[in-house]
């Protein structure tokens, strides 16, 4: 059954790390060390999968759908002002901080992919990020669900 338990919060911590993986590891009733392990194996495992597949999905996409030119306005949502604003005011720190709690992981990673360019860069920020989020999450997530009682 905890194996069970721990696919499913690696699972879970490589889309939705901090809104998902966290509770649902604290709500499990993993220690401490548990928690943050379990989410920062998940989210680092998002972050290398999405930075792996995006060439490859692009070369397949272009193959098959060469890109058209064709200007389309731009609709600006609150979350595209968000990102706008993060990445002028803190750049791909400050992305990468904001990927694993407001954003999801892939896509926050292919946001910082697609602005910066940089493989190796995207993915040493990103991975900092969710092992900061990973252990800190847990810090805060584990004293409630233990008052919870998880």
């Amino acid at each position: 059954m905890k194996v069970i338990q721990v696919i499913s919060t690696i699972g879970l911590s490589s889309i939705k790390h901090t809104l998902g993986g966290l509770p649902m590891a604290a709500g499990f009733g993993f220690s401490y060390l548990e928690v943050a392990t379990y989410t920062a194996i998940g989210g680092v495992l998002g972050v290398t999968a999405v930075l792996f597949l995006t060439g490859f999905v692009q070369s397949i996409r272009h193959r098959y759908f060469p890109p058209k030119v064709k200007k389309v306005r731009k609709k600006f949502t609150k979350t595209n002002r968000l990102i706008v604003k993060v990445k002028k005011n803190f750049g791909i720190i400050g992305i990468a901080f904001i990927t694993p709690c407001i954003l999801s992981v892939p896509i926050g990673t292919l946001v910082a992919y697609g602005i910066y360019r940089d493989r190796k860069k995207v993915w040493l920020y990103q991975t900092a990020a969710v092992l900061v989020w990973s252990f800190g999450g847990a810090a805060l997530v584990q004293p409630v669900a233990q008052w919870l009682g998880a």
